[in-house]
């Protein structure tokens, strides 16, 4: 399942969100530390510390027929015992508190992921993260 944050979509909309020309964020979560408000969520900020686990700048994004996709991504050798739930993406202003997040995505890219001590690698669905 793909979620929208309501005020990151519409930074999409307002063009404050450029997929590809802004860095863009792929954020481990564990969801029994957060509980999403899709409604007012608006920072990276707005999610605990500790429901964060890691992030990670996404690479060779590209959006063709309003399809947007990145290259699969490697988080290497996770050391957290913590559940990985979801990635939340987000537009990286290196400050937590004005990089907006976007989407929050826990199916279909092999969540939950419980392997502490190895790599997590994201392979993102066939059909794109998102469409627009």
């Amino acid at each position: 399942m793909s979620s929208w944050y309501k005020k990151g979509r519409n930074a999409f909309g307002t063009k404050d969100i450029d997929w590809i020309n802004d860095p863009i964020l792929a954020i481990l979560t564990d969801l029994s530390k957060y509980t999403p408000d899709f409604d007012n969520d608006t920072f990276i900020s707005d999610i605990p510390d500790e429901a964060r686990i890691v992030s990670s700048r996404l690479n060779g994004k590209t959006m063709v027929d309003c399809v947007a996709r990145a290259l699969d991504h490697t988080f290497p050798l996770l050391d957290s015992l913590q559940t990985i739930d979801a990635v939340i993406l987000a537009k990286d202003t290196t400050d937590i508190n004005s990089s907006p997040v976007f989407l929050l995505i826990d199916q279909g890219v092999g969540f939950p992921y419980t392997h502490p001590g190895e790599d997590c690698i994201l392979h993102w669905h066939t059909d794109g993260i998102f469409v627009f």
